[in-house]
């Protein structure tokens, strides 16, 4: 787990090691497994339905494709993800997002 930055709220983060910039320093991806063990974390931590635990998945930062976008963003939701954030560098969101939306549809 790792600070927001106000030191008082964690969050699971997607990259290993310290949180940066990922538009300007790709990095490396946690391990899925190891990810959805912090969200597990953060769920159980969960004490009220105001409390929601987001999914922030950088692997289209990274250069994976939506397909293993969409596998990490379908294993995070199974482990009870309550939003699912895909952060993408695509300068087109719309053909981003039709191409999730298709791919979810699919799964």
């Amino acid at each position: 787990m790792r600070s927001s930055g106000s030191g008082d709220s964690p969050s699971p983060g997607c990259q290993v090691g310290p949180k940066r910039n990922s538009f300007r320093d790709a990095s490396q991806l946690a391990d899925p497994e190891e990810f959805c063990a912090r969200i597990l974390v953060a769920k159980n931590a969960q004490r009220t339905p105001d409390f929601a635990v987001i999914a922030r998945l950088e692997s289209l930062i990274v250069g994976e494709s939506m397909d293993e976008a969409v596998a990490r963003a379908e294993k995070y939701h199974d482990v009870g993800a309550d939003c699912l954030l895909i952060h993408s560098r695509a300068a087109d969101l719309a053909a981003s997002l039709l191409a999730l939306d298709a791919a979810l549809l699919a799964a």
